[in-house]
């Protein structure tokens, strides 16, 4: 589908089932990529918004999905906007996944104070490095309700 779109340089959606389909699967990523003599696409902006679909709903994408498109687009940067307000460790590993050339995240956990479930801020950093996002990260833009204990220390 976007090799029908060869001068299309950002792609901005929400993460749904027309993302999911946009983005090739194995076999046709090869062929699309032999087919494409000039791949464009650039930056990927991803939405997502626990509150309007559950991640249940979805396939997901996996490390193998993001290496193809790193392949098909040799410069794409990915920027992922996360509004969530149960920040559960599935979510999180949903979404993040190795071979994410994630360069702009931004995360907003909209969990009240008071809320004793869900991941920890040393949760959310440590899947980020086991990820390897570091590599390519510019911009981290944290919105985080809870109480932040030793932040110097993640």
């Amino acid at each position: 589908m976007l090799a029908d779109l060869p001068s299309l340089k950002t792609l901005e959606t929400d993460y749904s089932f027309i993302f999911e389909n946009i983005v090739p699967r194995r076999s046709t990523a090869i062929q699309t990529g032999k087919n494409c003599k000039t791949p464009v696409l650039s930056k990927l902006i991803l939405y997502y918004f626990n509150e309007y679909t559950k991640i249940e709903d979805f396939r997901g994408l996996t490390s193998t999905d993001w290496r193809l498109m790193k392949r098909l687009y040799p410069d794409l940067q990915v920027e992922l906007i996360l509004t969530t307000d149960s920040a559960t460790r599935r979510e999180l590993e949903f979404f993040i996944v190795p071979n994410m050339l994630i360069t702009r995240l931004d995360y907003m956990d909209e969990r009240c104070e008071e809320s004793d479930w869900g991941i920890d801020i040393a949760e959310l950093f440590g899947h980020l490095l086991a990820c390897q996002t570091n590599d390519h990260l510019v911009t981290l833009h944290l919105d985080w309700k809870k109480p932040i204990q030793h932040l110097s220390r993640l």
